[in-house]
């Protein structure tokens, strides 16, 4: 086999090997890239609700800010998507439970606030 033969077998190896990095590469970014919108896209859900449940404690009318409270505590508890969240979520219902029931006032749950900003 002459040298000229050998290096262009040595060359179209090497390309080769690049074009399979660059493939396999472009698979994994693609997939992370994929992994990465959707914990945005779900955190963006947690800090809507939780936006819309600060709204509902700071609204006057109070039948309707424990129905609107209420319904985004259920979209959020559907929503648990991060380490951490669940407790969060179950520590929140608890508070509004007993704010329901009298147990607690407003100042109390907007003070649930201030460790998990």
């Amino acid at each position: 086999m002459k040298i000229k033969t050998k290096i262009r077998l040595g060359l179209i190896f090497l390309l080769a090997i690049i074009i399979t990095l660059a493939v396999t590469g472009s698979y994994y970014i693609n997939k992370l890239a994929d992994i990465s919108s959707t914990t945005l896209r779900n955190n963006y859900e947690t800090l809507e609700y939780t936006k819309n449940m600060i709204q509902a404690m700071d609204s006057a009318d109070e039948a309707t800010a424990l129905s609107f409270f209420e319904q985004n505590m259920v979209k959020q508890e559907n929503n648990i998507t991060e380490p951490g969240e669940a407790q969060a979520t179950q520590k929140a219902r608890w508070l509004f439970e007993d704010y329901k029931m009298g147990k607690r006032t407003k100042q109390q749950i907007r003070n649930f606030e201030k460790p998990y900003c």
